[in-house]
């Protein structure tokens, strides 16, 4: 858990602090997960290079576990806590491959977000939230317009798209804390015209309210 614990970004170590114990390996290999995709999407220098990649982690997600190589902190945290639910982070997958290439725009921050509710439905089910796994999804959401964002040079269009089309975020179960987290932020990163989900002076005091109040 620890080697998968520095993988995670300021806003991910935030989330996983609110966790419930028994919840927080499968939460922590989701956002591991994430970023590693993320940083594959963004950083590679040929697009060729990371739909590679990316599909390296396609194919291992779809495989049996009993089959999966072994020794990778993320794969083997998988393995351990999202059995019966990988296909929600598959998705993930190809939310990322979207992002791959020139200049990603409106209809790939689209499917990004379609990605990353895909995902925050399959950590509700796993949390035993099945009830809550429409209004985890409108987390997941904002969640991939916010990452959208921050990586293209069509800030402006995305954050209006998303700004347009969705209403406020809805409370979830304590549960689900941290997908309310990183979905609360997010949304207030798009109002702020995109940028880092703790991007600004008053980010710390937000995602405090956000941990005690859900929102």
């Amino acid at each position: 858990m620890s080697d998968l614990r520095e993988e995670l970004n300021e806003t991910g170590q935030l989330a996983l602090a609110l966790a419930p114990a028994s919840l927080r390996e499968g939460y922590t290999a989701a956002l591991a997960l994430d970023h590693r995709l993320a940083r594959i999407a963004s950083t590679a220098r040929e697009p060729m290079l990371a739909q590679i990649r990316l599909a390296w982690w396609r194919d291992r997600l779809g495989e049996d576990v009993a089959l999966r190589p072994r020794g990778d902190p993320v794969l083997d945290a998988v393995g351990r806590a999202w059995r019966g639910e990988e296909d929600g982070l598959r998705a993930l997958v190809d939310g990322w491959e979207q992002m791959v290439g020139d200049a990603p725009g409106i209809a790939e921050a689209g499917h990004l977000a379609q990605a990353k509710a895909r995902c925050f439905t399959s950590l509700a089910r796993l949390a035993g939230q099945s009830e809550a796994e429409d209004k985890a999804a409108l987390h997941g959401r904002a969640w991939g317009y916010a990452d959208a964002a921050l990586l293209s040079d069509r800030r402006d269009g995305i954050c209006a798209d998303y700004l347009e089309k969705e209403a406020a975020l809805p409370r979830l179960p304590k549960a689900l804390r941290p997908l309310a987290l990183i979905g609360n932020l997010s949304r207030r990163a798009l109002q702020r015209g995109g940028g880092a989900l703790m991007g600004d002076r008053t980010s710390p005091l937000a995602a405090a309210r956000i941990a005690m109040f859900g929102r």
